[in-house]
């Protein structure tokens, strides 16, 4: 076994207890940023080309994300920016 793997294993365990909290809670609070999910979704797609498998879906989220910043950009306070989705 490697040995990060433990220190690896309680870390996600810590993660669950906190999320695990926060439902019980109703604790809707964001713990994951838009820039955070961005980098994930441009190391994914940068794999994906590596590897040539095509992502299509991935790719028209990362360019919606994409939208939402530059959206973001244009408010008078840049870090209050919600977007309001409408149900269809």
């Amino acid at each position: 076994m490697p040995s990060w793997h433990s220190s690896t294993q309680r870390h996600g365990l810590d993660v669950h207890r906190i999320q695990v909290a926060a439902l019980v809670n109703l604790d809707w609070a964001t713990t994951f940023t838009p820039e955070l999910l961005r980098k994930d979704l441009d190391l994914g797609l940068a794999l994906a080309r590596e590897m040539e498998v095509p992502m299509p879906v991935t790719a028209a989220t990362r360019e919606m994300l994409q939208a939402h910043f530059g959206a973001a950009t244009l408010q008078a306070d840049p870090d209050a920016y919600s977007p309001r989705i409408s149900p269809p």
